[in-house]
């Protein structure tokens, strides 16, 4: 398992050995956070957390939709 993250890049595809495959989407000197396919967007101490590089494609991910709109309500006359 590497620790030097200076060989890792954010959009590179790794695997983790308590979530599994994942890809970086920021480094930083204190923080690492990923987007793991499974367990979500996990963030840790960059100087701690242990990676391997994976070739395990990233699988397609949904676009997410806007929120929807409330309907406009009529506007009441007054008397």
């Amino acid at each position: 398992m590497a620790k030097n993250l200076n060989a890792f890049a954010v959009n590179e595809r790794i695997q983790h050995e308590d979530y599994g495959p994942g890809t970086i989407t920021e480094i930083n000197p204190l923080h690492t956070t990923i987007e793991f396919d499974q367990g979500g967007r996990r963030k840790f101490m960059s100087s701690m957390v242990r990676l391997e590089r994976s070739d395990v494609a990233a699988p397609e991910r949904r676009a997410k939709r806007a929120p929807s709109k409330p309907a406009s309500r009529a506007k009441k006359s007054k008397k």
